[in-house]
């Protein structure tokens, strides 16, 4: 049984100020969406912030009476702090700011030296704050490949070149779970030698052995260890996205490189396990392949992966004829640039059709260099034509892209995801989006104004204001 954790419960101090949340946030997915779209937005601007500690379920903050919060919106009734300390107050007023951004009036600031009172009694609040320490029990979704699948999707091979692979044992479709595993050992911020044997010491002796049974690409690094982790290491967040974080596993390290990928990753931070969806159908024979660099031309592709891993890929995309090398690198180079005019905030502003018009040119180049797939580039695209028309007042067309980007991102990073579940969200609900609005009504249209009736081609000249 895992020991209970220990959390530092705050001492009521007298006098002291906070916010609340009135009425307190539920288990709904609506509520949910909302707190970790409120934690987002608080973590961009304080995740470098010495007096901010992100522990395994809260948030610790280092001032005062050591106030916190929960990742669990539904676990929240207060954050509070002595007002006569003036680092305490300006958190509190920033982080009520924060609340007020996405909660409204739920949103309740009190300073009980100006006479205002808390709405919550003490003693509910501090059983509040001893639940945080412990996540509740979920029930784990079953994956599609747990689901549909009894035998073995696929088998680590040899293969040309004096490497290992992972190679399909027979169809699989789009959007099957692959792999779900958690990392062999976990490193953050600049590690050496030392923390790389510590961890392995606490690991079981057959996950000791897969870890030294990985490739190593690096055998005049000062240990085996270190040149089995800079081989293997990956970095963590959603999309690999958080370089603060590498991670080392048995069967994701590997995957290898495919520079036209058919599968992608997600680390799943809260769970600490990483997940390898199909983004495409994979026939059986054909190795299964993820990509570091996605919109990089034929050039940039080859030096990178030969700096860092020393070898000439020789890919199905890296194989082609030259011309066709020329073909992919235009419309790679075209979405590059297509990518940096969407999200100019200006032409958002002032020519949403215009922006529009970007977005399904890019989707057309997209779906031309990645056929039958669903990418995180889908999942991305769909959105930014979601918050086009949301910001316009147009809740119709958002409804229609918020839909498209959930379908996207639950085949190629699953139900559990969080992103998966915030887009099901704003597909439904596109006016809680806390831009809904923004530059206006240009376009104002309801939910119930989408025609489904319509045939396919008008429904798309429709949608996209063609």
């Amino acid at each position: 049984m895992a020991a209970m954790m220990r959390i530092e419960i705050p001492i009521d101090l007298g006098l002291v100020m906070g916010f609340e949340l009135v009425p307190r946030l539920t288990t709904r997915e609506e509520d949910k969406f909302r707190w970790q779209e409120f934690l987002a937005d608080f973590k961009q601007m304080h995740l470098r912030d010495p007096r901010v500690e992100w522990k395994d379920n809260y948030i610790l903050f280092k001032f005062g009476e050591r106030p916190m919060l929960p990742y669990e919106g539904h676990k929240f009734l207060r954050f509070s702090s002595e007002g006569s300390e003036a680092i305490a107050d300006k958190y509190v007023q920033n982080l009520h700011w924060f609340a007020k951004r996405h909660f409204g009036d739920r949103a309740r600031f009190w300073d009980e030296m100006a006479g205002q009172s808390a709405h919550y009694p003490m003693a509910e609040v501090r059983k509040s704050w001893k639940s945080y320490a412990k996540p509740d029990e979920v029930e784990a979704p079953v994956s599609i490949s747990s689901a549909l699948h009894e035998e073995p999707l696929y088998e680590i091979k040899e293969l040309p070149g004096n490497r290992k692979g992972l190679i399909a044992l027979s169809h699989i479709p789009q959007g099957t779970c692959l792999v779900d595993e958690e990392p062999l050992i976990t490193l953050t911020g600049e590690f050496g030698e030392h923390e790389i044997v510590k961890q392995l010491r606490k690991l079981p002796k057959e996950k000791t052995i897969q870890f030294l049974h990985l490739p190593n690409r690096f055998p005049r690094e000062s240990s085996v260890f270190s040149g089995i982790v800079k081989t293997n290491i990956l970095p963590g967040g959603e999309e690999g996205a958080d370089n603060s974080i590498g991670l080392v596993y048995h069967t994701i390290s590997h995957i290898n490189n495919g520079c036209r990928p058919n599968c992608q990753r997600n680390y799943n931070n809260k769970k600490r396990r990483e997940y390898i969806h199909t983004i495409r159908d994979i026939a059986a024979g054909e190795e299964i392949v993820l990509s570091d660099k996605t919109l990089s031309t034929y050039a940039e592709r080859r030096s990178w992966l030969k700096k860092k891993f020393g070898f000439d890929c020789t890919c199905a995309l890296c194989s082609l004829p030259a011309a066709d090398h020329r073909a992919s690198d235009r419309r790679r180079e075209k979405m590059q640039d297509l990518d940096a005019q969407i999200a100019a905030p200006l032409l958002v502003k002032s020519n949403p059709d215009n922006s529009l018009a970007l977005c399904r040119q890019y989707l057309k180049l997209l779906d031309a260099e990645f056929p039958a797939s669903a990418m995180a580039l889908h999942v991305r695209l769909y959105f930014q034509a979601f918050q086009i028309c949301a910001v316009h007042g147009d809740e119709a067309r958002a409804s229609v892209f918020g839909e498209r980007a959930y379908k996207a991102c639950l085949l190629c990073r699953g139900e559990d995801s969080p992103s998966t579940r915030s887009y099901k969200f704003y597909s439904q609900h596109p006016a809680e989006h806390f831009n809904f609005q923004k530059c206006g009504q240009r376009w104002k249209t309801s939910m119930d104004m989408v025609d489904k009736s319509l045939e396919p081609e008008k429904f798309e000249k429709w949608l996209w204001r063609a």
